[in-house]
């Protein structure tokens, strides 16, 4: 199953109506399971269950969830996924940086172990050169030959120690590379998600401000109303009078 989340979100309706939805939250699914109750009984049941990938193409108001509620499930689960995948890129980056430092130390191994050999082949090269010093005047060549080799294995092995030391280098320069990059992503996702509350902000205030302007036309449209109530109430109360009058005289 992976890493397992699960929180819960409550919807009441008057005194006698609730839905309680519970979302359980895999390494790879969510489960939306969604129950009705009134008055305390359960009336009706509802399970969805949709891979995490998804999960901005997924509505929550159909299990029983008002927009509210909807609202700010979707933006935890979202989160929660956000959470997830910034987790997994580190992840594959630590893993990247260890993998380049074990090539960094495999290479420096190589080159130890390429100066050793370059070290026996330098002291192969003096015991034939002390063997030079011995050997009669006719094997001298053959001496001089074989010292040759062994100055010429001595320099292949020094070349194959700088190319060893210099893919160390490489391998360094690429880790250190990958953890800025990492770094890089972390602020980048810190600088999304907090652009991300800022609009979150300004929509909930947009919302107030919607809400309560239409409050205001709401009560200046009652107003308006009683006040040609009112008018009219007046208007009928004049011709009442009128019709009064004319009848006394």
């Amino acid at each position: 199953m992976g890493e397992v989340e699960a929180f819960s979100a409550r919807r009441s309706k008057g005194c006698c109506h609730k839905t309680e939805t519970t979302i359980v939250v895999t390494n790879k699914r969510v489960l939306l399971l969604s129950q009705r109750f009134h008055w305390g009984k359960p009336i009706y049941g509802a399970e969805e269950s949709f891979h995490i990938e998804d999960l901005k193409f997924v509505s929550m108001s159909h299990i029983g969830l008002g927009q509210k509620e909807a609202q700010q499930t979707y933006n935890q689960l979202q989160a929660m996924l956000q959470a997830r995948l910034d987790s997994k890129a580190g992840r594959h980056v630590s893993l990247f940086v260890a993998a380049a430092a074990a090539a960094a130390v495999a290479a420096a191994e190589a080159a130890a172990a390429v100066a050793a050999a370059a070290a026996a082949a330098a002291a192969a090269a003096a015991a034939a050169a002390a063997v030079q010093g011995l050997t009669p005047t006719r094997n001298l060549p053959a001496a001089a030959a074989a010292a040759a080799a062994a100055a010429a294995a001595a320099a292949a092995a020094a070349a194959a120690a700088a190319a060893a030391a210099a893919a160390a280098a490489a391998a360094a320069a690429a880790a250190a590379a990958a953890a800025a990059a990492a770094a890089a992503a972390a602020a980048a996702a810190a600088a999304a998600a907090a652009a991300a509350a800022a609009a979150a902000a300004a929509a909930a205030a947009a919302a107030a401000a919607t809400a309560t302007a239409a409050a205001a036309a709401a009560a200046a449209a009652a107003a308006a109303a009683a006040a040609a109530a009112a008018a009219a109430a007046a208007a009928a109360a004049t011709a009442a009078a009128a019709a009064c009058h004319q009848v006394k005289q």
